[in-house]
């Protein structure tokens, strides 16, 4: 139980000084005391505490550390593993790392986790905002100070998680819902894509590595028809490149015309899971790309993760590799990619119309515009909840077609009910 009592004492000045004093006993039986300059103040933390004594959840300031430190152990958690998941892939690191380093540190580091205030989360959140920090990254630093504080809970650090209620708004009034969509490169496009990519499979162009144009024949026809084939089963499926090149062989099967996905390739190189749960999923291919992957897979460089999209070796084909070597000149060929100025005059950079994660959009547009509802393109491309497929293709399930779809069962569902012919029949 914790006792409040009101403290008088004359200063140096010969003033009288008055403070508030809350005396309690924390839960290892420690007896603690914090002093207060205003009643109503003492008042509340009184009854916080009590609160969290009783509940075993509350942390002295002393026995606290700072946000700094807390990060630091949540990085290494990461690291470990958190919570019995696995541990985070190289690249989702870095970004968490990035992340501390650049926007939580410099504002933060120095606060001890106690004195972390909801007012002082969302003021962090108003500061980035107002330094011209975009929505996104400032909803992942949130996001990222939230799962910091959640694990130094978990260690008894601290005793309430105050990030929890400070929100980003991602979509604003002012924004034209236009510029939040997807780039979905329109059909033409992608014929004129996957054109290019099969020309290039039966001859293909000189393949720049390191600077040097390769002499290898063999190795540019192999590299050319992986090309063609990939893409196939990237506008087939909507696969995520990264599954795409993480897939093995025992994973497509051509008599049964599936590809079923059960693990992806990482940015660094490395086999894992799929991103979630719902990354697991099994998906019907079209007969001609099916006979395109049989032809593929008898060529294929034969290697102990027996890929189907291996390289030249039969190892794993690095992404940045891909993108290199094969992406950005098969855009360029069709002319979906022209060198820009970077910063400087003496600097150009290759800036490319859309890029091969847009494909995996294409294919969820054109199985919206067949007919498909939210639950049957969520499976289908592996999201993790409706809520992310609506995120991310709610607008085309607006169009012109959706729309008329719509119509079409109201005026049958009248029918049904009521008797008569309904409409469109």
């Amino acid at each position: 139980m914790a006792s409040l009592q009101k403290r008088t004492w004359t200063n140096k000045t010969g003033e009288i000084s008055t403070a508030w004093r809350v005396t309690y006993t924390d839960q290892s039986g420690r007896i603690r005391t914090k002093q207060f300059e205003k009643r109503a103040d003492a008042k509340q933390f009184r009854d916080t505490v009590t609160s969290q004594v009783a509940d075993g959840t509350h942390v002295h300031d002393r026995d606290t550390i700072t946000v700094k430190e807390a990060a630091k152990i949540w990085l290494k958690a990461t690291l470990n593993g958190r919570d019995g998941r696995a541990p985070v892939e190289e690249h989702t690191y870095k970004t968490y790392r990035s992340t501390v380093r650049n926007q939580i540190e410099p504002r933060l580091g120095s606060v001890k986790l106690s004195k972390l205030s909801r007012a002082a989360i969302a003021a962090f959140r108003d500061d980035l905002l107002a330094d011209g920090v975009t929505r996104f990254t400032t909803k992942r630093a949130v996001s990222t100070l939230g799962a910091i504080i959640d694990e130094a809970m978990s260690r008894e650090l601290v005793a309430v998680n105050r990030a929890r209620g400070v929100k980003v708004a991602t979509r604003t009034r002012d924004v034209d819902e236009d510029d939040e969509r997807v780039e979905i490169p329109d059909a033409d496009r992608v014929r004129d894509l996957v054109a290019r990519a099969r020309l290039w499979s039966q001859a293909p162009p000189a393949i720049v590595i390191k600077g040097r144009t390769t002499n290898n024949p063999r190795f540019a026809k192999e590299r050319g028809r992986m090309l063609y084939v990939l893409l196939r089963v990237a506008v087939a499926t909507g696969m995520r490149i990264s599954e795409i090149l993480g897939l093995p062989r025992s994973n497509v099967d051509l008599s049964a015309g599936t590809i079923t996905v059960s693990q992806r390739l990482s940015q660094s190189g490395k086999i894992g899971k799929p991103k979630s749960r719902a990354g697991y999923r099994t998906l019907d291919i079209p007969g001609d790309v099916v006979k395109e992957l049989r032809e593929w897979i008898l060529q294929r460089p034969k290697g102990e993760l027996d890929l189907v999209f291996p390289n030249a070796s039969g190892g794993v084909e690095h992404y940045t590799n891909f993108r290199r070597r094969f992406w950005l000149p098969l855009m360029q060929a069709i002319g979906s990619a022209r060198m820009v100025p970077a910063g400087d005059e003496d600097t150009l950079d290759l800036e490319c119309d859309f890029t091969i994660h847009s494909l995996r959009h294409f294919h969820a547009s054109q199985y919206i515009a067949t007919g498909a509802d939210p639950l049957d393109v969520k499976t289908r491309m592996g999201h993790s909840s409706i809520q992310v497929t609506y995120d991310v293709y709610g607008h085309l399930f607006q169009s012109a077609e959706a729309q008329a779809r719509r119509r079409a069962q109201v005026e049958r569902m009248e029918a049904e009910l009521f008797g008569g012919r309904p409409a469109g029949d």
